[in-house]
């Protein structure tokens, strides 16, 4: 086979860092094969369908987050047609043992010269996991402890299924000021999940809430055995282990068996198994619920959620509230006509904003849906923008991929020296993990943490990427947006949102990204409140008293 250059091919990096020519190719395969791939998953999960374990499991979770499946399947495609071009690098660098050896069978008569990364790191997936059961088991007893005294209602409950990043913020972030509405209401609690912490902050912030009356903890009512089902998940997972139907003529069995034996997020697996259980226990305990609220990201903790309430509870009104943004790249976000068939999906979903249903339907244009506020976007409706800037050029971090977020500040540092009388600002996510102090940042540079909404509606110029509902937040408020790669659902995204052209630009490299800074920096052009608001509106549904009583 003839090879056109003599380079290597690193798939283990994010894909706008391939070589142009493959990038080009990645991205259609991964634009192309979304329904195919939901299709197939649908096929190789038949057998198992009645099975919370696999619906579960990291292969059915379409989240490239745990599961490398669609990406792996878009890689191998990408490969077969350098092949026929005869424009394959000499060397290929994959992330896993397992993805090796498919493309060595699966392309058995070509001389490819293939590596496993990081070795080391995926070896120490084993231990992860040991880890996780750890924590998971902490955890579990210091709620047990702290909470075995609450006092709960049970009849015609109203339970809301949240997250706890932080005390002082509670659920905040997620229902805005929902938990204040809902205050005198003594029929309605906020079951919480807390994002891991330090061994301290996580007891001061159970022992806080336990506290309050509005809220359950799930492990309360959870009993010694629903615990070791949780756990002798790791045991029973075996029984998926098969060979399963290929995608097209690629045989997908090792690569999946793989993401089944070495899960990624167990942590995520025991919290599903314990909401399950959690309901089951509702139910045996006779508590009679109303109406269950899920923060729905189509996740293994919102699976054992619904299918939990959808078994035990079949005639409460179950909803699904995707109080945030979407993003196609998050396939899990768009749930699937299988998914509803096998009831782990809510019976309904509300949006928090018109310009979404598109997305969302994309998989399941059946899929009952109806628009609701946006409850932590509120502030939206509130703050207008400043006339007179505060801050130049603001970088809001994505707070999702440390590695991502580190290369973008350091592009910044890169082409700083390009601009004069410029002070760049970066606003980390909530949830960042990245140690700022850490970074030799220059003169002109420096770290901020109000608020998004008192920080965005003082922006001239904002950096926003990946993931992050600061993008369109920022526009809302009348920001300049720059978004510093190439992004494979950014540029449809703006189109189906209807988004002008000269609110935004999209930059794939230093160049553009210095001349998109410079530009709007000289630009006089302001967006007209009327265009901000016309914007917003089409993104995010105010709060009112009537859209409220949704969730109350």
């Amino acid at each position: 086979m003839k090879k056109i250059w003599s380079t290597k091919w690193d798939t283990t990096s994010y894909y706008n860092e391939y070589p142009k020519n493959i990038t080009k190719i990645f991205c259609k395969y991964n634009l192309s094969e979304r329904k195919n791939f939901v299709k197939w998953i649908k096929q190789i999960s038949l057998k198992f369908k009645e099975d919370l374990d696999w619906w579960i499991s990291p292969p059915v979770s379409r989240n490239p987050y745990f599961s490398n499946l669609y990406k792996n399947i878009c890689l191998i495609m990408t490969i077969d047609e350098l092949l026929k071009k005869k424009s394959l690098p000499n060397l290929i660098l994959v992330d896993s043992p397992s993805l090796k050896k498919t493309i060595k069978k699966i392309f058995n008569k070509e001389n490819l010269k293939i590596e496993v990364k990081n070795k080391k790191l995926f070896n120490l997936m084993y231990f992860k996991n040991v880890k996780d059961i750890i924590f998971y088991s902490i955890q579990f007893i210091i709620i047990k402890i702290l909470t075995s005294k609450q006092v709960i209602c049970k009849n015609k409950l109203i339970l809301i299924d949240t997250y706890i990043i932080d005390f002082n913020l509670r659920e905040k972030i997620y229902y805005g000021d929902l938990s204040f509405q809902a205050k005198d209401k003594k029929n309605i609690y906020f079951v919480p999940t807390i994002i891991k912490k330090s061994f301290f902050d996580f007891i001061h912030i159970v022992r806080n809430l336990s506290k309050k009356k509005n809220y359950i903890f799930k492990e309360n009512l959870l009993t010694g055995s629903d615990f070791f089902y949780g756990i002798f998940y790791i045991f029973r997972k075996s029984k998926f282990l098969s060979n399963f139907k290929k995608y097209k003529s690629y045989d997908l069995s090792l690569i999946i068996n793989d993401e089944i034996k070495n899960n990624k997020d167990l942590y995520s697996v025991l919290l599903s198994l314990a909401n399950f259980n959690f309901v089951k226990r509702l139910k045996i305990n006779n508590f009679k619920i109303d109406k269950a609220v899920n923060w729905f990201e189509n996740q293994a903790m919102d699976k054992g959620w619904n299918y939990g309430f959808r078994k035990f509870y079949e005639k409460i009104e179950l909803i699904g509230y995707q109080g945030f943004i979407p993003f196609p790249e998050y396939m899990c976000l768009s749930p699937t006509k299988f998914e509803e068939d096998n009831h782990v999906i809510p019976k309904k979903i509300v949006l928090i904003g018109n310009s979404y249903k598109n997305i969302y339907k994309e998989f399941f244009p059946n899929l009952k849906i109806i628009i609701g506020p946006a409850l932590r976007f509120a502030d939206l409706f509130q703050k207008k923008p400043m006339i007179k800037k505060k801050y130049d050029v603001v970088l809001f971090l994505e707070g999702v991929n440390e590695n991502r977020d580190l290369q973008i500040i350091k592009n910044l540092i890169r082409i700083n020296k390009n601009f004069t009388n410029t002070n760049f600002f970066i606003k980390s996510h909530p949830i960042s993990l990245i140690n700022l102090c850490s970074i030799n940042l220059p003169n002109n540079f420096q770290s901020i943490n109000s608020n998004l909404s008192d920080i965005a509606c003082n922006t001239n110029i904002a950096i926003c990427y990946g993931s992050s509902s600061s993008i369109l937040e920022t526009l809302s408020y009348g920001c300049k947006l720059i978004i510093p790669y190439d992004n494979l659902s950014d540029r449809k995204n703006f189109k189906n949102f209807q988004i002008n052209k000269n609110f935004y630009r999209i930059c794939s490299n230093d160049k553009m990204l210095i001349d998109s800074i410079n530009n709007f920096k000289k630009s006089n052009i302001h967006h007209t409140s009327t265009k901000i608001n016309i914007l917003k509106n089409n993104l995010f549904n105010k709060v009112t008293k009537k859209n409220i009583k949704i969730f109350l």
